[in-house]
């Protein structure tokens, strides 16, 4: 699927603010969940219980996590790699793995 199909999904998906299980290929489900919705065109809102902040998860950094996704489940893209173009991987591969079955 292309990836502006997805995101038109993802959005409509998370029009209401919804739990994020926290993942990653390599360890599974780990770590603190959060919850994300969508604000804009442009990006996801990310709230993390612990932080005092909201994050804005801008739409290229779920491009670039897409784009790369069938390699990360490989293990062939580390997520250390994909953290050199994008702060926000801990939050792009948990979305994009909870609504996986969006690119159908």
């Amino acid at each position: 699927m292309d990836f502006e199909d997805f995101w038109v999904k993802l959005q409509s998906a998370l029009l209401s603010r919804q739990e994020i299980i926290n993942w990653t290929v390599d360890k599974g489900n780990t770590g603190e969940n959060f919850t994300a919705e969508s604000a804009s065109a442009r990006y996801i809102l990310v709230r993390i219980p612990s932080a005092q902040n909201d994050q804005r998860v801008p739409k290229a950094d779920f491009k670039l996590v897409y784009d790369n996704w069938s390699l990360y489940l490989k293990r062939q893209v580390r997520r250390g790699q994909l953290m050199k173009q994008s702060r926000f991987t801990k939050y792009t591969v948990s979305i994009i793995h909870q609504y996986k079955e969006l690119v159908k």
